[in-house]
């Protein structure tokens, strides 16, 4: 099944893939529910950040993003995963990571669908 995973989000994150990998999440084997969990955050951040997530455990640089250039992505593609982040139960290292993205990045987006999602999203965050 996580092979699978990995071909719908090559074509990066939609409505679809996001509803596969929230159904995916009520399934009871715990180590599905991890896999798909830290593909998802792998994905939302990429495409709010244009990098892969980094945990202290993979990186010896820090994960809050300070100073990261404004993503240049797709507006659609920045609300989705910025929506996605709303109805996502992070842990406490992923939420000061989030929150330092979008605080950093969207507060202040010259976008303003893109700024009103970010505010949505830390007050959820």
């Amino acid at each position: 099944l996580i092979e699978i995973l990995n071909p719908l989000l090559s074509m990066g994150l939609s409505t679809p893939v996001i509803h596969t990998f929230f159904s995916l999440r009520k399934v009871h084997d715990r180590a599905l529910v991890m896999s798909v969990n830290h593909k998802l955050v792998n994905a939302i951040h990429f495409s709010l950040t244009g990098v892969a997530y980094r945990t202290k455990q993979n990186s010896s640089q820090p994960s809050n993003n300070v100073g990261i250039p404004e993503v240049q992505g797709d507006v659609n593609s920045i609300i989705l995963a910025l929506q996605t982040l709303q109805r996502f139960k992070l842990d406490t290292k992923q939420l000061d990571c989030f929150i330092s993205v979008c605080s950093n990045q969207f507060l202040n987006n010259g976008n303003k669908q893109i700024r009103n999602e970010a505010i949505k999203t830390c007050s959820h965050l």
